[in-house]
């Protein structure tokens, strides 16, 4: 099973958490994908700052997932579940 970054982010201005693929790269297991998380945690944060300067970011957080978890919770944000 391979697992990916994910980022979750809440604005400001919403209620609503939003969710992106962080990055495009598959790791092999969930040990060495929070060792990426560990080691870039410094470039990670300042990535989210630059790439959302424009909105107020209240909170937010990476994590390590399979795609096929991510993709349940892409299709709970579109249906509203």
């Amino acid at each position: 099973m391979k697992f990916i970054i994910i980022l979750f982010i809440l604005f400001e201005s919403s209620t609503e958490l939003e969710t992106y693929k962080f990055r495009y790269e598959n790791f092999d297991n969930k040990k060495i994908c929070n060792n990426i998380l560990n080691k870039q945690k410094d470039f990670l944060n300042e990535t989210v700052i630059l790439q959302f300067s424009n909105k107020n970011i209240k909170e937010y957080n990476f994590i390590c997932m399979t795609q096929d978890k991510y993709n349940e919770i892409l299709q709970k944000q579109i249906i509203g579940a």
